[in-house]
Formats: structure tokens, sequence, C-alpha cells
């Protein structure tokens, strides 16, 4: 096996390497407080069904027959999102309360499965970047979703709000990574390509309707664009992949659940008003999101491909993609704001504040690409061609001073890698597990039917999404997990 010396391994590979190894580091510290995770509220609620079946016979079959069957009650009695709760009667702490800790590494790697497969699609088959700046582009961006997320508990360790949101996001990223795929200019559409992005349209339909509907938005713009560019692979896998997705949100939203559902938000807003007050939420959290560690990884991306970028794009109409853009942002909080007049749970905004990153990195390689082309059509070439030359020829420098900007930056940032790194090594997350084990002994009892507990003095800040209170009758937390436990009552001792 021949060796290479560090000198014969080209700059870009090793820089690569760097931030591979950095986002695998970063993953560690999420992966081991994993182990001190545990459900909570609707993991209750949803998983009723499930344990008991899992419980009584511990046969496969039993536990997709009662799946099914919560999942039908749920459709006619809550809500319509058939996929997903099909998913939510699933969460691992059926099979053990040891399971659930699978609950993060399933999270972040159908996450980090779909960006990548997502990036590759959009960097190598659209914008024919090299394959060996795939990694190098895309990392930061999955880098910044993870660490700068609204609502890490929600979004990751918390099966029911994660399963809804942030994996039915990771499904809409391979979706639209296959139609990427199958429509690319000058390919061949396969017919598992297809197959699968129909499929994948269903399932996503069956979501989460902020993915739907953009997801729904997007493959109907794929599919104009296609008809424009007399491009037939990208109109037909549009069209299919679309007309099952609206099939599957057809069949979500005329749920009778939904109206039950409804019936509970009095402060839920018309059509027009929830689409006027979704232009407003996305102007705010624009401003919000847009913190110095994440513009500077979002600005060094949008220019490494601005540098490796070979496709034909003119970048003629940069006004028209940043509104165009911004339309489908705001789109996004159109369906909490229509169906609870806010923009919703902080699960919520975790998967548009995905989309921001996205969004982002692409407005700034449009207009960065309509500058350069401004700029050359007027003579002015030296700089701009130099200034990208030398960034080519020294992606390690660049990296540097952009890692640097990024380090100074974090003094207003505490990424969630830090969080779970200061709750483990703090004890916090120990003492958690050890009153967890406490109350847990009490579950098991048969014989204490109606266990009464104290709060818990340590919580890290990204486990237990929600909690006991003193009233049995609780409907959200209380009495799911008595039934879950197979308990007359439970309840939070009372504090004075």
């Amino acid at each position: 096996m021949k060796r290479y010396r560090l000198s014969e391994i080209p700059l870009l590979t090793r820089v690569t390497v760097v931030c591979v190894a950095g986002i695998a580091l970063s993953y560690i510290p999420l992966l081991i407080l994993s182990f001190f995770n545990h459900p909570s509220n609707d993991d209750f609620v949803f998983g009723l069904a499930t344990v008991r079946a899992w419980r009584e016979n511990g046969s496969l079959l039993s536990l997709v027959s009662a799946a099914v069957d919560t999942t039908a009650q749920v459709y006619q009695q809550w809500q319509g999102s058939f996929a997903a709760v099909f998913l939510f009667t699933l969460q691992p702490a059926i099979f053990g309360e040891g399971g659930y800790a699978l609950c993060a590494p399933f999270l972040l790697g159908s996450l980090t499965i779909g960006h990548l497969l997502f990036s590759h699609a959009l960097f190598v088959h659209w914008l024919r970047c090299s394959k060996r700046v795939l990694l190098l582009a895309s990392l930061p961006i999955l880098f910044c979703s993870v660490q700068f997320m609204p609502s890490p508990a929600q979004g990751i360790y918390w099966w029911n709000g994660a399963i809804y949101y942030t994996f039915f996001y990771s499904l809409s990223l391979i979706l639209l990574s296959l139609v990427m795929r199958g429509g690319r200019p000058g390919g061949r559409l396969r017919a598992p390509v297809l197959v699968g992005s129909c499929l994948l349209g269903f399932l996503v339909g069956g979501g989460n309707y902020v993915t739907a509907l953009l997801c729904s938005l997007i493959l109907g713009l794929a599919a104009v664009y296609g008809l424009i560019q007399k491009n037939s692979n990208l109109t037909l896998i549009s069209i299919c992949s679309l007309f099952c997705l609206l099939v599957a949100f057809v069949l979500s939203a005329v749920s009778p659940g939904n109206g039950v559902r409804a019936a509970c938000y009095p402060g839920r807003l018309g059509p027009v008003e929830a689409i006027q007050k979704s232009f407003c939420y996305a102007g705010h959290y624009l401003l919000e999101w847009a913190s110095p560690a994440v513009l500077i990884c979002l600005v060094c991306v949008a220019l490494l491909l601005l540098v490796f970028e070979r496709s034909n794009l003119q970048f003629r109409y940069p006004l028209v993609v940043l509104l165009l853009s911004f339309c489908l942002f705001s789109a996004q909080f159109t369906p909490p704001c229509y169906a609870m007049g806010t923009e919703g749970e902080q699960r919520i905004t975790d998967i548009i504040y995905y989309s921001f990153l996205w969004f982002t990195v692409l407005n700034l390689f449009y207009c960065g690409g309509w500058l350069k082309r401004k700029l050359s059509s007027r003579g002015c070439t030296t700089f701009p061609r130099k200034a990208l030359h030398w960034c080519r020829q020294h992606p390690a420098v660049c990296s540097l001073i952009a890692a640097t900007c990024f380090l100074l930056s974090l003094s207003v940032e505490t990424p969630t890698s830090l969080s779970a790194i200061r709750s483990l090594s703090s004890g916090q997350a120990a003492q958690y597990q050890m009153e967890f084990n406490e109350r847990l002994a009490v579950l098991n009892d048969p014989f204490n039917q109606n266990p009464e507990f104290s709060p818990y003095t340590s919580v890290p800040e990204l486990l237990l999404y929600g909690g006991l209170t003193d009233d049995p009758d609780y409907e959200w937390s209380n009495r799911p997990m008595a039934q879950y436990y197979e308990k007359q009552s439970i309840r939070l001792k009372k504090t004075e």
C-alpha cells in the first residue's frame, strides 16, 4: 500500500479532511448526550397502543397493526398527517427505555444524508462543480444547520417533534435530489429514480404542511423551468412527484381531525391574513438568523461555488431570484399562521431555519455571479479574475481566515455541541439521569399506582421538552404518561 507524505496531498483535500473531521467531532457530544435522553409528552400519547402491543405480543405484526390503528384514529380525531403519525407511534422507547437514545443519532443521520444527497445533486449535477469541493461546500451549511438551529431539543432530541419536522425536511431534500438527478440537462431519467421520487413525494405530502407546501411550490417551478428549457426529463419527474405529493397532501388536508384540532386555536387567521403575516415573520427571522458566524460560513460557501462552478448560468435576473426566493421562504410561515395565528413552535422554525441557510447561499451565489459577469462585460476583468485565481490557489489560507473570523464571532453564538459539552462536563446530565432512574424505578413498581415526583433539580438544555405538572389530568403529559406506565395517576409535587 502506497503511503503519501502530507506535502504530497493537495491543499484542497487537506482542508476538506479538516472540515469532515470537524463535523464528526462536533457530533460526538451530541451523540453522547443522547444516552441521557428520554421520552416525554406526545411520545406517550402516540406510543400508547404500540407499546402495549409490543409488551403483550412482542411481534412486529401486532406492532404495525397497532400503529395503523392509531394512525386511523388520529386521522379521524386530531390531525391528518398520516405518514408522520404512523412514525410517531414507533418512538424508540416502546422497545425499552434505552431505545430512546437512538432518537438523536437517527435524526442527525437522516439530516446529514438528506443534506449531502441534495448538495451532490445541486453542486455536481447542476452547478457542475468538481466533486473535490462537494464536501467543502456542503459541510459548512450542515454545520450551521445543526449548531445554530432554534431548538435542538425539539429538532433533534424529541422524537415526536423532530420526526414531524426535521425528518420530513430531510425526506424533502432526498426528494429534490432525485428530481435534480433525474432531470439534469443531458442526463437520462431512469425508472428507479422516477419511482423513488414519486414515493417520497407521497410521504412528504403526508407529513408536515410547511415542508409539503414548500416542496409543492419548488416542484411546480421546476416543472415550468423544464418546459421553458425544453427539458422533458425535468418536467416529467417534477410533475409526477408533484402529483403524488398533492394526492397525499389532499388526503391529509381533508382529515376530519383537522377540524377538531382547529377548534383548539381560536386565534387562527384567514388565508389572506396568513399570507400577509407570513411576509412579516419572514423579514423578522431573516434579520434574526443572519448572525456573524452563520453569514461567514454562507459567504465562504457562495465564494467557493463561484470559484469552482462550471454551469451555463447567465446570472441575468438577480432581482427576480431574490424576490422569488423570499416568497418561497415566506410561504413556509403560512401554514402555522393559518392554523394557529403565529409562526408556531420552535420545531417549525427549525426547518424554516434550515431552508434559510440554503436560500441565503444560493442568493449570494447568484448575485455574486451576476456581479462577476457585470464587471466582465464592462472590461473590469483583472481584479475578479485574479481574486478568484488566488482563492483557487490558496484554499488553506482562505479557510484559515474564514475559520478565524468564525471563531471570533462565536462570542455571540452558542453552538449546540458546546451546550452538550457543558451539560456533560458539569455533571448536569449525570444528575438528570440519576433522578430519572429514581422516577423510573417508581414507574415500574406495580404497587405504586399514584406516584408523586419532585421536580428535576438539573435538566440539560437540550433535553426534556416539556414535563409533568401538579395536575394529574393534564392531557399533554400527566395523563398519557400514567396510561403509558399503567398507573392510575401521576403528578408533580406542588412547590411552595
